[in-house]
């Protein structure tokens, strides 16, 4: 071997001998393994779960501070996509929950997809561990076992504070003993209520609840909804079933905020909710309620006057289309005097304008006015009469109308007409918007389509020359995707 090797070999051995004597240096110590554990705890509970799962194969203490987790989060669509992947993430819920070291949970959720027909049926022993944990959030997303239900002990959880429950259109087994005395949030989705003294049971037997969602959920067994909520101050309900021959009744006056978004039932039976804040009614039609709109209107009439004391208000296209169908009678609305904001969805048609502007004259305190206009299939009606809106009929809200914003604007004669008349008649509008769609709507008829192409042009024509005429008026014009509700 020649020298030059020999002295590189040496050299090479000195310095991996200096790299063994040498102390670590403060860069490379594992600084968070020597936290308390309480710190590192809060430490892991900030990763998503997925990510905390991996800290246990660190070390033993690396496993315990993951067996101590305050928040336990199970979600399948997270989970690898593997041979038998629903059974292996049931199994890692089991694994995690037989080896939790910890005495209290904060919350625990248990996500499976319940529309698959592989979806895994919640155990109950998971919810047997949630209880006895004292856990305060709990989320199942799951099949119910058709048979046992879920355990009774779940609706005396005295330190449930936040319950969601998921079924695939299961029937849902109530106790007849239901106390939850401080659950202050519940979600139901997907359930098949079992009856109307049980289901009314279950709301009676919240006292403190302040939030209630109820979607998807099939009505057909019930013939009153009953929510009796002392502190209930929001409520939404959403795309429910078979609740044609259901009534609603709500009550307490304590109700903050209203969403109702689905076909219309029976009949609604509702206190005085002057607390209302916020109210949106989105109207749908079931194909399966044999109901038409004549009948469908004194419902929907009845469903408008309890939202009276509401200051945000936004209703549908489906609302306007339905009103008019009273038979010819005089729209019997009060006033709505707290109202400050409002959003109406309205087809844009003439015979459509004459409910529109009945509903305008009931908001004479208005501030904050949006229109989105939508387009019916076919041009039929839209050009024949011009009817211009009254000016002693929407007296009161021109008084204070500070805002107008128009959405899918397509300089329809009826928009220009809205547009013109506030803004020669509102004393005080300081600001108009005025959204333009970028796709402009193409009617069915072919002769139609070769003019939509020279929508947008024509529009920037004319809102040009309207911001030209009114100075005074500040007029935005924004390039937007066309609104649908």
């Amino acid at each position: 071997m020649s020298t030059s090797g020999t002295i590189n070999q040496s050299v090479v051995s000195l310095v991996d001998e200096h790299k063994l004597k040498r102390p670590i240096s403060e860069e490379s110590e594992d600084r968070i393994s020597s936290l308390p554990d309480e710190l590192r705890t809060k430490i892991v509970s900030c990763l998503p779960f997925e990510d905390a799962f991996k800290t246990c194969i660190l070390s033993k203490s690396w496993k315990h501070i993951f067996s101590t987790l305050p928040k336990l989060s199970f979600r399948e669509n997270r989970f690898p996509n593997v041979a038998n992947r629903v059974r292996r993430f049931a199994a890692l819920v089991d694994w995690t929950l037989a080896n939790y070291e910890g005495s209290e949970i904060e919350s625990l959720e248990i996500r499976f997809n319940i529309l698959k027909k592989s979806c895994v049926q919640l155990r109950n022993a998971w919810v047997h561990f949630a209880i006895e944990h004292n856990v305060r959030r709990l989320e199942l997303h799951g099949k119910i076992n058709a048979r046992q239900g879920l355990p009774t002990s779940l609706f005396t959880c005295e330190s449930l504070t936040e319950f969601s429950l998921a079924a695939n259109t299961q029937l849902l087994k109530l106790p007849s003993a239901i106390n939850l005395p401080n659950l202050t949030s519940l979600s139901l989705i997907a359930v098949i209520f079992p009856d109307d003294t049980l289901t009314e049971a279950l709301f009676a037997g919240c006292p403190l609840l302040t939030g209630l969602y109820i979607g998807r959920c099939n009505m057909f067994r019930l013939a009153r909804l009953t929510i009796s909520c002392p502190k209930l101050e929001g409520i939404c309900f959403s795309n429910c079933m078979e609740i044609d021959t259901c009534t609603i009744v709500l009550e307490g006056s304590c109700v903050k905020k209203f969403v109702y978004d689905g076909s219309l039932p029976r009949n609604f039976e509702f206190g005085n909710m002057v607390s209302l804040w916020t109210a949106i009614l989105n109207l749908r039609r079931d194909i399966e309620d044999g109901r038409n709109d004549t009948e469908l209107a004194p419902v929907a009439l009845n469903l408008l006057r309890s939202m009276c004391h509401a200051r945000d208000l936004t209703l549908s296209a489906l609302f306007n289309e339905v009103l008019p169908k009273l038979g010819g009678e005089p729209l019997q609305l009060g006033c709505f005097e707290n109202l400050k904001i409002a959003r109406l969805y309205v087809w844009a048609t003439y015979a459509n304008q004459e409910i529109v502007m009945t509903l305008l004259s009931k908001f004479h305190r208005v501030e904050i006015l949006r229109l989105i206009i939508h387009r019916p299939y076919t041009m039929n009606g839209m050009y024949r009469v011009r009817m211009y809106p009254n000016k002693e009929r929407l007296e009161g809200l021109l008084r204070h109308l500070l805002v107008l914003q128009i959405d899918n604007y397509d300089s329809n004669p009826l928009e220009t007409i809205f547009l013109e008349f506030f803004l020669e008649n509102a004393m005080y509008l300081t600001e108009v918007n005025i959204n333009v769609p970028r796709v402009p709507f193409t009617p069915d008829e072919d002769r139609y389509r070769s003019l939509t192409n020279w929508l947008p042009l024509v529009t920037a024509y004319d809102l040009k020359a309207i911001s030209e005429e009114y100075p005074n008026t500040l007029i935005t014009i924004s390039d937007l995707p066309r609104t649908i509700f």
